[in-house]
């Protein structure tokens, strides 16, 4: 059945005729549909929106942590942003 039928036809047909399949993966081969296409469901615009949103502030969160605390640098005696930043407005450390 395979270029027959969209992905959503054959799941459908999977879903109806589970009972007779038994398995999922077994009406998965039988359509030549992947299992992952078939567990797959597509998000809505605002769940979409939303994820966006979120990642966005998780790669703020990282870039704050990470990058300007923890980094490393490939360079000897360089120091990390943050480190750098307590010595520079306490020059006495620095001895």
């Amino acid at each position: 059945m395979s270029g027959v039928h969209g992905s959503r036809t054959k799941r459908e047909f999977i879903d109806r005729h589970r009972g007779e399949l038994g398995f999922i993966q077994a009406g998965c081969a039988m359509m030549e549909l992947p299992r992952s296409t078939y567990y797959y469901r597509p998000r809505s615009r605002r769940e979409k929106l939303k994820q966006d949103a979120d990642l966005r502030d998780r790669i703020g969160c990282f870039l704050e942590i990470i990058c300007d605390q923890k980094r490393l640098h490939s360079v000897p005696g360089c120091l990390p942003p943050a480190e750098f930043e307590v010595l520079r407005a306490n020059p006495r450390l620095c001895t």
